[in-house]
This record gives C-alpha cells, structure tokens and sequence, in this order.
C-alpha cells in the first residue's frame, strides 16, 4: 500500500545527530493520527522523515502500530 501524506500529524519530533568529522544535522520525524486499513477493521499510523537527504512517508500497522501506543500508556 502506498500513502500520499501523513494527514492530520498528531505528534512531531525534531532529532539532532552529529557525523563524525561532520557538522550537527537535524531530522524530524511526524506522526499522523491513526487511519483503518482500507477494507479491513485494522489500523496503521502514517509517519514521515525528513531531513539529513531523507523525505519518505511510510506507515506502521499490526505488530509495528505496537510501537506508536506503547508511550501512550
């Protein structure tokens, strides 16, 4: 299944890392809220990267959704 945006972003994360021999580079990581899987009654939370040469949406669903709920509890 492919995705065109992360939709509604519920949370967002700024990380900062540093390359050895290299200047500090950020990524940012948001999270949308939580959409069903399209004929199905499961659910998966679109998620997109971006920085350091990186932009891609992907998704988590199943066993990986598992790791977006565990901070909510």
């Amino acid at each position: 299944m492919n995705i065109e945006d992360v939709g509604e972003i519920i949370a967002v994360r700024v990380l900062e890392y540093v390359e050895q021999g290299k200047e500090k580079s950020f990524v940012e990581v948001a999270i949308g809220k939580p959409r069903q899987f399209p004929e199905s009654t499961d659910y998966y939370v679109p998620y997109r990267i971006k920085g350091a040469g990186i932009e891609k949406l992907w998704y988590a669903g199943g066993v990986a959704f598992n790791f977006f709920r565990q901070p909510c509890r």
